[in-house]
């Protein structure tokens, strides 16, 4: 029990010091992780390959467009296909233009994967996604979030460019060109989450994970049914 009043004073004085030192620590540590969140992949000047099952690394500059990087696939391996892929451990992303390049890069170094796997496309399941009506798939020249576009139950993906003004009708309108099929929509998050509703608040959200992600070299994405 504190009897002297300036114990009491000198208790109080400490108490309050210790919380200024606890509440720094604190901000430093708010700090740290707003830093880490807010970092965005470095690219670097190089990537390691390999094809298909080969266990041996190759390498590339990651300035590549899509028609270089296919003439250095075809350097690797004579009879490659011109319709390419690359592969990561839970899905195949489909390879079609510049833009797919440089967001392979993304993911890849995101991912912190040791290498690129390319694969070519010759399974039943790439039949589905070139069932889609491609052409209809545009080149946006507006501000859009980039993400995977995919079938239910179907290991591939393409990647797509969606406008960030779109709702979610617009979304689907535009969708029910590419895949005339459409039924339904679903989305997941760029953690592999399924989002259980489809609308413009389940949309709203995908577009900022999308944002988000793309800068951890992750994706969201629409599956369609």
């Amino acid at each position: 029990m504190i009897t002297n009043s300036n114990e009491a004073l000198a208790l109080i004085e400490d108490r309050i010091k210790q919380e200024e030192k606890d509440n720094a620590n604190l901000q430093e540590t708010l700090r740290n992780l707003s830093g880490e969140e807010k970092a965005k992949i470095a690219i670097p000047e190089t990537a390691n390959f390999r094809m298909g099952k080969s266990r041996f690394n190759r390498t590339l500059q990651t300035d590549v467009n899509f028609q270089k990087l296919y003439q250095i696939l075809l350097q690797s391996q004579a009879d490659f296909p011109d319709k390419f892929a690359f592969e990561l451990a839970d899905h195949k992303v489909w390879i079609r233009t510049d833009a797919d390049v440089k967001d392979m890069f993304v993911n890849h170094f995101g991912r912190k994967d040791e290498f690129i796997k390319f694969i070519d496309t010759c399974d039943q399941e790439f039949c589905e996604i070139t069932a889609l009506k491609l052409d209809e798939i545009i080149s946006f020249e507006e501000e859009c979030v980039r993400i995977y576009l995919g079938i239910l139950k179907c290991d591939w993906f393409l990647y797509l460019s969606v406008p960030t003004r779109y709702t979610f009708e617009e979304l689907n309108e535009y969708l029910l060109k590419i895949n005339p099929k459409l039924k339904n929509i679903r989305f997941m998050d760029c953690d592999n989450n399924l989002i259980s509703n489809s609308d413009n608040d389940a949309w709203d959200y995908i577009k900022c994970d999308a944002k988000e992600g793309i800068d951890h070299g992750k994706f969201s994405a629409i599956i369609m049914e």
